[in-house]
């Protein structure tokens, strides 16, 4: 977005991102990067359109949200309309998607520990009423 916003054509953002990526990664690999990485050698090497290559990478995982990026630059090579701001209200909706998802795992986490809480809750009572139960 950064590169986008300042003036920068896609394709060439992205490779100024790759080779950033490949200078710096050292010996730790990123799974997505190196993915992209795959699809940033396939360009050079048969010098294929960026969006036709990234298509192909997100149709090969099957993720729904790369098929939609994959789609957003497929339509703006195609009907060429603001592709910064498409891809900041992508952003926003998958952002909103990430919490929405986080909230949920929070619900599962606070229902899976309610039966642990109940026990305990059981174990204290006994304990505090042990004492007095002992003197009569």
């Amino acid at each position: 977005m950064l590169l986008l916003n300042a003036g920068v054509v896609l394709n060439k953002a992205f490779r100024k991102i790759m080779t950033d990526y490949e200078r710096l990664r050292g010996d730790e690999e990123k799974y997505f990067y190196e993915q992209l990485r795959s699809v940033y050698m396939t360009m050079d090497e048969t010098n294929s359109p960026m969006h036709v290559e990234f298509a192909a990478f997100a149709k090969r995982s099957e993720v729904r949200e790369l098929m939609r990026l994959s789609n957003i630059l497929s339509d703006n090579v195609n009907k060429g309309y603001d592709l910064a701001e498409k891809l900041q209200r992508e952003s926003e909706v998958l952002w909103f998607a990430r919490k929405k998802q986080s909230e949920e795992n929070g619900r599962i986490a606070e229902t899976k520990l309610t039966l642990p809480l109940m026990i305990l809750l059981l174990v204290m009572i006994m304990i505090t009423i042990a004492p007095a139960m002992m003197e009569m």
